[in-house]
C-alpha cells in the first residue's frame, strides 16, 4: 500500500516543479573551523520531504554580512539540473532560518531584477530532456537572453551514421594505419551539438563508446580528426584535420612515413600495455623504455638521440623519483629469453644499461641527508614566520615529503653546475621554508605562514650574496571565506606596495585599490548575469567588453584618460570568428569612426588551424600582407605581397590576382631541429638553440647580438645575458641587472606583487609601479604611487604592441599577457616560461608539451582575445575531482591536479560554483581539499566516460581478513570467490563507493582489481608458484570475455589451457583471444599496482 501512495504522490507532483516544504524541513548544518579560537562559519542544507536537497544556505558568506542563498528545484524526475537557479544575497537574512523556497524563488528574482534588469527573467540554467527512458539532454541555454529576449539554446540530436560518412581505419600487424573503406550505415552513434552562434560538432562513437570521429565544420567543410584503437583499446593514430582530407581508400600509411610525420599522432605499445614509442606531426619519434615494474627508466627524443643521450630515471622503494640523468648512449642488452613455469620461452627487455651520466635532478625524501648541512641549507628560524615566541614551527617527522633537491644548471648545451634546495615543514605538512644554494654561493631563503585554514598570510625572500642581502616582505589578509583583502610587498624596507580588493555578493572581484591616500588607483569591474567580465574602468583606463552568446567576445571599447592633454580617443575592435571560433577578422574604430590605424584583418587557417593569410596595419599603412607555407604543421617559407582588400567590397573581403600578376618569389622562413623547435629565422637573420628542456638556450642575429639563456634543470629561468655578460639574473622573485656601470657586481632591478612591479632606483632605493591590465592580464598602463604615468600599451589582436608615438614607454619589460618582453634582447619574442611567443607571427616558437590542438604551434586556439595561455603550456584546460556536501563525485577535470574538492553544496549548488570559480589558476573552484587520487579518471566510469561515485572521506579498504582468506586458497578459487556476490566481489560489496587505498581514494571497482592483483600474485595453479603478471592478465582477460560477454564460467581446464598454453582457452583454439589488459585499462592499473604490492611485501 505504501509503494501505491509514493508512487501516486510523485504522479502528483509531475504536474509542476518540486520544491521544498515552507516549514519543518529537515537539514544539515556544518560548522568549519577557521582559526585557533573557535571561530566558525556556517552553512546550511535543506531537504524536503523525499530527502531531496531543497535549498542550501551559505549564512553570512557575504561581504555584507548576509546569506548566500541557492533555492533548488527538481522536474517530475527529479532531475535538479533541469532548472537550476543561481546563488543570490538574501538581504536582511543573516541567520540559521530556512527562507522558504517559494520565497526564496521570489528574492532571487527581485535581486537580478535590480542587478541586470534585461536577463532577471532568467536567472537560472536550463536544460531540457528527450522524453524517453535514455533521458538525454535535447538542449540547454546559460542563464539570461541573448538579444531582444531571445532564448538562445546549445541544441543536441542523436542519430546514427549514414552509409559512406565516417571512414573505417584501423592498425595494421606493425602498427600501420589501414584504410578499409567506410563503415556501414547505423553501425556509429553520433551526437550532433549546435551551439548559439550555430557552430556544429558530430561526434562519432562505436558500441564501446570510443570517439572515432570528431567533425567540426567551416563553411560547410568538414574538418574532421579521426581516432584509431586497436584490439585492445588503445589509442594508436589520431590523424588531424589535413590529415584526414587526404585519406583515401585502400590506403596503407607506415608509422615512418611522410604522411604520419606531417598530420598524425602515433602512440606504439609493449606487450605490457606501456608506451614505447611516441611520435607526433612535425618532430621525430620519442622513446620511452621501462623495467619491471613498469616504471619509465629512460626517454629520448630526438634531439637526444642526435647527440647519442638518453634521459634516465631511478626510484627508490616506494616508486618515487630519486634521480634523473643525462645518459650517454646506451648498450642494449639482446633480447633474452626467459623460461617460465612450463619451460616455454618468453620475450623480456631488460632495463637498459646505461654508460656514463650526469645527474639532472637528485631528490630525497622523508629524512635530511648530509648534503643539507654541507651546503648550509639549514632551517632558519624567523619570528613572526617560522618560529613563534622563540620556538620554531619546523616538524621534524617529514616523512612523505620532498625535504632536498638537487638541480643541474643548463647552459651552453652543457651543464655548469647545481643549485641546491632544502624543504622545511610544519606539523600540518605545509610548506614554511625552502632554503637553496646557488652556483655563485648565493643563498636564497623563502619563509612562509599561514593561517588556520592554510592560506597564506605572510611571506619573506632573503637572499644574499658576497655578503649583501636583500629582503622582499609580503603580507595578506583575508576574510571569512578566506577570501584575499589586502597585500602588502616592501623590498629592503622600502617604499610599501599596497593592493585592496573588494568583492561583490557572489563573490566576484568588484573592485581593486592600488595605493593609499589621495594618489591611490580604484579600479572597478562588472559582470553580466553569467558572470563574463564586462567592464574595467578607473581614472586611467577604462575597457568595456561584448559577447557572443557562447563566450567569444565580439567588441572591445577601450580609452588612455587622466592624461594632463587630455583623455585619449575612444578605441574599438570589433571581431567576427570563422565556424571554429578563430578569431576571422577585426574592425577598428575611433572615436567610433571606422579606420585601419593598427590591427589585424583579413584571417584565414589550414584545417590545423595554421595561419595562412593576413593583412596587418600600423599607423594606418599595410605592412604585412602575406600567404604562409607549411610542411605539414611547420611554417616554412611566406609569399609577401599576396593578399589584398577590396576598398569597397564588405569587410574581410579578399582580392583574389588575376592572371599575368608576378608575385614576389617565396621566401624562406624557417627551419626546426628534430623536436619541431625554429632553429633559423631566416627572415630575421636569426639563428637559435635549445636545451634538452627543449627551452630557448641561445639566439643570435648573424653573431652581431647575441643572448644566452640559462636554466635549472626544472626549467626556472636563471639569468639572459648577451656576450658581454650585461642581462637579467634571476633568483626567486628577485630580478638582478649586470650593465657596464655595475660590472661585475648586479644590483637589484626588480620583483613582482600583485599589482605591479617594486624597481630599483639608481641610488638605491625602490620606487612603486602599479600596472593597469585589461582581461588578459596585459599590461595597459604603468604608474608610480603618485598617480604618475610612466608607460602606455595598446596591442594587436595577437599582442604585437602599437608603435604610436601617443604611447610612452619606459623600462618596463612585462607587456602582452603580463609577460616579459624580450625586446631587450632583440628578440621580438615574450617568454611564457615554458616556450617563446612570437608575436608578429602568431605562432610558438617550440611544439606544445601537452599537444592540445591539431597545430603544436597555435596560440591560444586562434583565439587571443578570449584565451590566455599562462605558462605556455595549456590554454587552458585544468585533473580534479569535486564532490557535493553529500560527498558524491559532481564533477572530474583532467587538469593535472589529482586533488579531490569538496563543496558544501547539493549537486547542483557545487556545478554552479564550479561555473563561477573554477579556472586555471583555481582548480579547487571554490571547494575544500581533503585527498588525492592516482588517477585523475579514478571516479570516472570508464564505460560511460561519466563522473560517478560516492567517497567515504577517511575510511578505508581493508583487506586484512580477506587477504587472510585468500592464502588458503589456489587461483581458481579466488577466481570462483571474487565472480559476482564471491568474498572478494568488492564492487558488489561496496557499490558505487570510494575510500582510502595506501594513502588516497580509490572507487572499489579499482579497489578489487588491486585485490586481484595482491592475491595473484600470492595464489598459485597446479601448485605452480609464481605466475607471471602477464599470465594473470591473460586469466582476467579470459574471464571477462566468458563471464561478462559469452555469459559461461571460466572452467578450471581453461585456466589450465591458459597457464600451458598463454594465449587460447579451451580445446577450440577458436573458442576466443583472451585480451592481455584484461578488463580494459582501468582493470590492468590498479591490478598491476596490487601485483607490485604483493611483491614488495
Amino acid at each position: 500500500m505504501k509503494r501505491h501512495i509514493l508512487l501516486f504522490a510523485l504522479l502528483l507532483c509531475s504536474a509542476g516543479r518540486i520544491g521544498a516544504q515552507d516549514s519543518g524541513s529537515n537539514w544539515i548544518k556544518t560548522r568549519t573551523a577557521i582559526s585557533e579560537t573557535g571561530t566558525t562559519i556556517t552553512d546550511i542544507t535543506y531537504y524536503n520531504g523525499l530527502g531531496l536537497p531543497s535549498q542550501t544556505t551559505n549564512v553570512r558568506a557575504s561581504v555584507n554580512g548576509y546569506n548566500i542563498v541557492t533555492p533548488i528545484v527538481y522536474d517530475a524526475l527529479l532531475r535538479s539540473d533541469a532548472t537550476a537557479y543561481l546563488p543570490f544575497e538574501a538581504t536582511y537574512y543573516s541567520d540559521e532560518t530556512e527562507l522558504p523556497n517559494s520565497t526564496a524563488i521570489s528574492e532571487q528574482r527581485n535581486y537580478y531584477e535590480e542587478r541586470y534588469s534585461s536577463d532577471y527573467e532568467r536567472s537560472f540554467t536550463e536544460k531540457v530532456y528527450e522524453a524517453s527512458p535514455l533521458g538525454r539532454v535535447r538542449k540547454q541555454a546559460l542563464p539570461g537572453y541573448m538579444k531582444d529576449y531571445e532564448v538562445l539554446y546549445t541544441e543536441f540530436d542523436y542519430r546514427t551514421n549514414d552509409t559512406d560518412e565516417v571512414r573505417w581505419l584501423a592498425v595494421g600487424v606493425d602498427g600501420e594505419l589501414v584504410c578499409e573503406g567506410c563503415h556501414d550505415a547505423g553501425t556509429l552513434s553520433c551526437t550532433v551539438t549546435t551551439d548559439p552562434d550555430g557552430h556544429v560538432v558530430q561526434s562519432f562513437t562505436d558500441g564501446q563508446g570510443r570517439t572515432l570521429l570528431s567533425r567540426t565544420f567551416d563553411d560547410d567543410e568538414p574538418i574532421d580528426t579521426y581516432f584509431v584503437y586497436d584490439d585492445y583499446g588503445r589509442l594508436r593514430w589520431v590523424i588531424t584535420p589535413e590529415g584526414s582530407y587526404l585519406l583515401s581508400d585502400s590506403l596503407t600509411v607506415p608509422v615512418d612515413d611522410d604522411f604520419a610525420e606531417k598530420y598524425c599522432y602515433v602512440y606504439t605499445y609493449n606487450d605490457r600495455g606501456l608506451m614505447v614509442e611516441k611520435r607526433m606531426p612535425g618532430r621525430e619519434a620519442e622513446y620511452m623504455r621501462y623495467d619491471e615494474g613498469d616504471r619509465l627508466r629512460v626517454s629520448q627524443d630526438g634531439n637526444l638521440r642526435a647527440k647519442k643521450q638518453w634521459i634516465s630515471y631511478s626510484y627508490d622503494a616506494l616508486g618515487r623519483v630519486q634521480e634523473q640523468s643525462l645518459a650517454a648512449e646506451i648498450e642494449w642488452t639482446p633480447v633474452r629469453p626467459l623460461v617460465e613455469i612450463i619451460g616455454e620461452p618468453i620475450e623480456f627487455l631488460e632495463p637498459p644499461y646505461l654508460g656514463s651520466s650526469v645527474p639532472l635532478r637528485k631528490y630525497v625524501y622523508d629524512t635530511y641527508p648530509s648534503e643539507v648541512q654541507a651546503a648550509g641549507l639549514d632551517f632558519q628560524p624567523i619570528e613572526g614566520l617560522t618560529a613563534t615566541d622563540g620556538e620554531s614551527l619546523r616538524y621534524d617527522n617529514a616523512t612523505g615529503s620532498l625535504t632536498y633537491e638537487k638541480l643541474a644548471v643548463l647552459a651552453n648545451d652543457t651543464i655548469t653546475g647545481y643549485h641546491q634546495r632544502a624543504y622545511y615543514y610544519d606539523y600540518k605538512g605545509r610548506l614554511i621554508q625552502t632554503v637553496e644554494r646557488d652556483t655563485e654561493d648565493g643563498i636564497l631563503c623563502t619563509s612562509q605562514r599561514y593561517d588556520f585554514v592554510g592560506n597564506l598570510i605572510a611571506q619573506r625572500e632573503s637572499y644574499t650574496r658576497a655578503g649583501k642581502t636583500d629582503d622582499i616582505d609580503r603580507t595578506f589578509t583575508y576574510d571569512d571565506r578566506s577570501r584575499l583583502l589586502r597585500e602588502t610587498t616592501q623590498v629592503n624596507g622600502g617604499e610599501e606596495a599596497v593592493v585592496y580588493y573588494e568583492y561583490d555578493e557572489l563573490g566576484r572581484l568588484a573592485a581593486r585599490r592600488l595605493g593609499e591616500g589621495t594618489s591611490a588607483i580604484a579600479e572597478q569591474s562588472e559582470y553580466d548575469i553569467r558572470s563574463w567580465l564586462t567592464k574595467k574602468s578607473s581614472e586611467l583606463f577604462d575597457m568595456s567588453l561584448g559577447h557572443s552568446y557562447t563566450g567569444n567576445i565580439t567588441s572591445w571599447q577601450w580609452q588612455h584618460k587622466g592624461d594632463p592633454s587630455g583623455d585619449g580617443p575612444q578605441n574599438r575592435y570589433e571581431f567576427t570568428y570563422d565556424g571554429l571560433s578563430r578569431l576571422a577578422n577585426t574592425d577598428q574604430y575611433v572615436n567610433n569612426e571606422k579606420t585601419r590605424q593598427n590591427v589585424e584583418r583579413c584571417l584565414s587557417y589550414d584545417r590545423n588551424g595554421n595561419l595562412q593569410t593576413f593583412i596587418r596595419y600600423e599607423n594606418g599603412a599595410c605592412v604585412s600582407n602575406s600567404t604562409y607555407n607549411y610542411s605539414g604543421n611547420r611554417l616554412v617559407s611566406y609569399r609577401p605581397g599576396t593578399v589584398f582588400e577590396r576598398e569597397d567590397g564588405d569587410a574581410g573581403e579578399i582580392i583574389l590576382p588575376k592572371k599575368g600578376i608576378v608575385f614576389p618569389l617565396t621566401v624562406q622562413l624557417h627551419e626546426y631541429d628534430a623536436n619541431g623547435n625554429v632553429t633559423k629565422d631566416w627572415e630575421r637573420g636569426l639563428d637559435m638553440s635549445y636545451n634538452c628542456l627543449n627551452l630557448l638556450e641561445y639566439a643570435s642575429d648573424n653573431d652581431a647580438n647575441a643572448i644566452n639563456y640559462c636554466y635549472l634543470a626544472d626549467g626556472t629561468k636563471l639569468s639572459a645575458t648577451t656576450a658581454d655578460d650585461c642581462g637579467f639574473s634571476y633568483r626567486g622573485s628577485f630580478t638582478y641587472r649586470t650593465d657596464e656601470s655595475s660590472q661585475p657586481d648586479r644590483v637589484f632591478e626588480s620583483t613582482p606583487f600583485g599589482g605591479g612591479r617594486i624597481v630599483g632606483t639608481v641610488d638605491d632605493e625602490t620606487e612603486v609601479r602599479y600596472f593597469l591590465t585589461d582581461h588578459l592580464g596585459s599590461v595597459r598602463a604603468v604608474v608610480n604611487s603618485g598617480c604618475e604615468v610612466l608607460e602606455r600599451n595598446d596591442y594587436q589582436p595577437f599582442g604585437k604592441r602599437w608603435n604610436t608615438a601617443s604611447l610612452p614607454v619606459s623600462d618596463n619589460r612585462d607587456r602582452f599577457n603580463g609577460k616579459e618582453d624580450q625586446s631587450f634582447a632583440g628578440l621580438p619574442f615574450s617568454d611564457y616560461s615554458a616556450r617563446m611567443y612570437d608575436r608578429e607571427r602568431g605562432r610558438w616558437l617550440a611544439q606544445d608539451p601537452l599537444q592540445q590542438y591539431h597545430s603544436p604551434y597555435v596560440f591560444c586556439g586562434n583565439n587571443p582575445i578570449c584565451q590566455i595561455d599562462p605558462f605556455g603550456m595549456n590554454a587552458y584546460n585544468i585533473s580534479s575531482t569535486h564532490l557535493n556536501k553529500d560527498n558524491e563525485v559532481v564533477a572530474v577535470y583532467d587538469d593535472g591536479d589529482l586533488g579531490i574538492y569538496y563543496h558544501d553544496k547539493d549537486t547542483t549548488g557545487t556545478i554552479i560554483e564550479l561555473l563561477l570559480y573554477y579556472s586555471s589558476d583555481n582548480t579547487s573552484g571554490g571547494g575544500k581539499y581533503v585527498g588525492e587520487t592516482y588517477f585523475w579518471d579514478e571516479f570516472v566510469n570508464p564505460e560511460t566516460g561519466e563522473a560517478s561515485g560516492k567517497i567515504e572521506l577517511g575510511q578505508s579498504f581493508d583487506f586484512t581478513e580477506l587477504i587472510d582468506i585468500a592464502q588458503d586458497m589456489n587461483l581458481p578459487q579466488i577466481a570462483k570467490a571474487s565472480m559476482s556476490g564471491g568474498i572478494f566481489d568488492i564492487k558488489s560489496t561496496y557499490g558505487n563507493i570510494g575510500r582510502l587505498l595506501n594513502g588516497k581514494y580509490v572507487s572499489a571497482r579499482s579497489a578489487g582489481n588491486f585485490l586481484a592483483g595482491y592475491n595473484a600474485a600470492k595464489g598459485t595453479v597446479l601448485g605452480i608458484h609464481p605466475i607471471s603478471f602477464k599470465t594473470f592478465q591473460q586469466l582476467a582477460g579470459a574471464l571477462h570475455i566468458q563471464s561478462n560477454v559469452k555469459h559461461q564460467p571460466l572452467t578450471y581446464a581453461m585456466m589450465v589451457d591458459i597457464v600451458l598454453w598463454g594465449t587460447y582457452a579451451g580445446v577450440d583454439k577458436t573458442l576466443f583471444k583472451e585480451p592481455y589488459w584484461g578488463e580494459i585499462y582501468y582493470q590492468y592499473r590498479m591490478s598491476k599496482m596490487g601485483w607490485d604490492y604483493a611483491k614488495k611485501n
